[in-house]
């Protein structure tokens, strides 16, 4: 074995001219990412030295993230962190208040048992070492030589026979302490850093393992790609969206598949028979524990037994793994060999049952509320006594809240706490820790006292009292790169918190939750922006003298997009009302575009004189052909007019000319329903000019004109003529219905939720003279 490296070592002299590059002083690992990103952007802005290679900043940002991630993790607080750059090298010096305890791993303590970090960091510098200060503060450094002058570190090798296994907790019907010592995870793989000389990324053999773009920036793949390569191990890496930044030829063999079909896809799609499985849990609940963990089983897709060792740094999760005859222990009557194969793989399949009841239960709706109650729904019936979901709003603010308690008997007790506590009080400060960040928390015992002041009624108070919280678990939604909510497991009467096998479970179904959650919010969010578009496009119609004029709009949900139907009214100069309906063909934007102009098109020119619907529908003809306007499109022109004579008689003319658009329905005030039916005439937009044709009615005191598009008529699978039977019907029996209300009725009866087409309405009413 090599003399160990990190030992007491005076820092090295600094002349005088040497420039500080920055100081940070990180509290938690997530510091740690922020502080290496404020050191590469450093070294972008002009802190790089000239002599310095892209290679040598990349070994400066591996050391730094390394050796501060080791202080934050194993040393004592406050942390600071100083690079400072002389004209051949930068010194990285990380303070701490240890004192005269040494770095982690001390002083001889192999590399491979722990501290793997420190191992990489010699292997990479031209210099390590430690040495106490003054007021119980101790600093470690690392001297990174960019000119070439000297030679790399070496990292010490494990002494043979090493017994002292690397601090674990275990996963489910796992081991912590597999009979070999477990492999280090990847970032610290220090024994093949040993083997494998330092290379350039084009010197690396070629079989070493495919590395992604991701990991050669993140990593420096010319000094770490060819030593993870040789290691015996399996080694991968997965960035936090799970895509796969690296493995090594081991690792693609024990996954079955070739590397290069494997670096830069998603795990989850790159493995799908991973899903599921025992690994998989153990893979997302690694993700969110601050230390490496270690499981050892059977995982079912390779047929073999693994030991596994995973752990995140910087961000990415880091894995190493290996085939091993080992079972775990297990007492006798559980069984080994296929019979504890089997059981695993029955378990596998359990969980996969769930998960998948999860998945289907989810993706049935995309209404947010509804998708958040049957999560808490299902995670109180498999895990806990209660489940809340929490939602962050879209302007940051709390939205509401979903949950569901296993048994039915207290459901009305934790309605009565869910909505009758008190928010901002303090009691909900976990999971604001949670959704801060982005990892999963457990609270083994409640805090009664910090509960209070939540509790405003006694009703509240006796509800609280009866439900008896004890502990919970706090998982966080997370997708799309936005940690948008929690999900909060709650224990009552003194059950124990989750096991960390139903935690790595709850981690997945969390997983699953938020991408369902988030695609419904996402839905929420476009749906209304095409609402709020298609509104800006439509008026508020004008209220006339004893007529009553109402409009409903509703975009088409398959969509999600603002569609060609409108409406308009409008008063003309000479006191007449003008009603106008039509659709422009398409559901897209540039539907909604070519509705907004034409619509203002007509609108100029309907108001411009006093003529005919059919005369206005020839003008606009004209205009579109001029224009150029390149769309085609349906309309209905009608106008409501009033002479003296008919003044007298207490009615009103109705002139129309339509443009292959649907016929309006009259509903007589004694409840019958006349089709106001025409020979069909070509659509607007077809470059002809012909004549077009003015038809009319009468319209009495307590009738309705209902003008609508195709939307409505056309629901399902219904024709165009059942369709309109079918609205005369309903129409028929809502004769007594204020026109407001028999809007709302007619949508709610004929095309209740969303349709696949939108739909316009427009419905005038006829008052009394009187």
């Amino acid at each position: 074995m090599s003399e160990p490296l990190w030992v007491r070592r005076a820092l090295p002299q600094l002349a005088p001219d040497a420039g500080l590059v920055g100081r940070w002083r990180p509290g938690r690992a997530a510091d740690v990412s922020a502080s290496r990103r404020q050191l590469a952007a450093a070294m972008q802005d002009g802190d790089r030295p000239m002599a310095a290679s892209d290679e040598a900043v990349e070994r400066l940002l591996l050391a730094f993230e390394e050796l501060v991630s080791n202080a934050v993790r194993h040393a004592r607080p406050p942390v600071e962190a100083t690079v400072t750059a002389t004209d051949r090298f930068w010194l990285l010096q990380v303070t701490d208040d240890a004192g005269e305890e040494p770095p982690s791993p001390a002083v001889d303590r192999d590399a491979a048992l722990g501290g793997l970090g420190l191992g990489m960091v010699a292997a990479i510098c031209g210099a390590v070492g430690w040495e106490p200060l003054e007021a119980g503060r101790k600093v470690v450094w690392a001297r990174l030589d960019f000119t070439g002058d000297e030679a790399l570190g070496s990292v010490p090798r494990p002494r043979d026979g090493a017994t002292d296994p690397p601090p674990a907790r275990a996963i489910g019907p796992t081991v912590s302490t597999p009979q070999h010592p477990a492999p280090a995870p990847a970032a610290a793989a220090a024994p093949a850093l040993s083997a494998a000389p330092a290379a350039t990324h084009d010197a690396v053999p070629a079989t070493a393992g495919v590395v992604g773009e991701i990991a050669a920036s993140r990593l420096g793949a010319g000094v770490l790609a060819a030593a993870l390569a040789a290691l015996p191990d399996g080694v991968a890496i997965f960035d936090r969206e799970w895509t796969i930044d690296y493995v090594n030829p081991v690792g693609a063999a024990l996954l079955g598949r070739p590397a290069g079909e494997l670096v830069g896809r998603n795990i989850w799609v790159a493995l799908p028979e991973l899903g599921g499985t025992i690994l998989h849990d153990f893979l997302l609940h690694a993700r969110g524990v601050g230390e490496p963990v270690t499981w050892a089983g059977f995982y079912p897709p390779a047929g073999r037994w693994l030991s596994v060792t995973a752990g995140t740094l910087g961000g990415l999760l880091q894995m190493t793994f290996r085939a091993t005859d080992d079972r775990p222990d297990e007492p006798v009557a559980a069984g080994t060999g296929p019979e504890r194969a089997a059981t695993d793989t029955e378990a596998d399949r359990d969980r996969l049952r769930f998960l998948a009841e999860v998945s289907e239960s989810l993706i049935a709706t995309l209404d947010t509320g509804a998708s958040a109650s049957r999560l808490a729904e299902l995670t109180a019936r498999r895990f806990c006594d209660w489940a809340i979901v929490a939602l962050v709003g879209e302007d940051g603010r709390d939205n509401e809240d979903s949950w569901a308690h296993r048994d039915p008997g207290r459901a009305a007790d934790l309605d009565t706490y869910m909505r009758g506590r008190l928010r901002g009080t303090g009691d909900d400060t976990v999971l604001v820790n949670a959704l801060l960040t982005g990892e999963p928390i457990q609270v083994p015992t409640i805090n009664q006292e910090q509960v209070a002041p939540s509790l405003p009624t006694e009703q509240v108070r006796e509800a609280w009292q009866r439900l008896n919280l004890t502990s919970c678990s706090i998982v966080p939604l997370r997708a799309r790169g936005e940690t948008f909510g929690v999900l909060a497991l709650m224990n009552a009467d003194g059950q124990p918190l989750q096991t960390e096998l139903e935690l790595a479970t709850a981690v997945e179904v969390a997983r699953r939750g938020a991408l369902a959650l988030d695609n419904a919010r996402l839905y929420g969010r476009q749906l209304k922006v095409a609402e709020t578009l298609q509104h800006s496009l439509l008026t508020p119609p004008p209220q006339p003298d004893r007529l009553q004029i109402c409009v409903r709009y509703r975009p088409a949900a398959s969509h999600q997009q603002v569609g060609g139907d409108w409406y308009d009214a409008f008063t003309q100069p000479d006191g007449a009302t003008m009603l106008v309906i039509g659709d422009v063909v398409g559901h897209n934007v540039d539907a909604a575009a070519a509705m907004g102009q034409i619509r203002s098109i007509l609108r100029g020119i309907a108001y411009d004189r006093p003529e005919s619907p059919a005369q206005i529908l020839r003008r606009v003809d004209a205009a579109l052909a001029g224009l150029h306007v390149d769309t085609l499109a349906t309309a209905l022109i009608a106008r409501i007019e009033q002479t003296p004579q008919h003044e007298a008689a207490e009615q009103r003319l109705l002139r129309w000319s339509s443009a292959g658009h649907l016929p309006p329905l009259l509903l007589h005030a004694d409840g019958t329903v006349q089709l106001l039916d025409s020979p069909p005439e070509r659509l607007l937009g077809t470059g002809t000019t012909s004549p077009r044709n003015d038809h009319q009615a009468l319209v009495c005191p307590g009738d309705t004109v209902l003008f609508y598009t195709d939307g409505l008529v056309e629901t399902g699978r219904t024709a165009i003529d059942e369709g309109i039977a079918r609205l005369a019907t309903e129409l028929a029996l809502l004769r007594a219905v204020p026109v407001d209300e028999l809007c709302d009725r007619l949508l709610a009866r004929i095309a209740p939720g969303r349709t696949d087409d939108d739909i316009a309405v427009l419905a005038l009413h006829a008052g009394t003279d009187g």
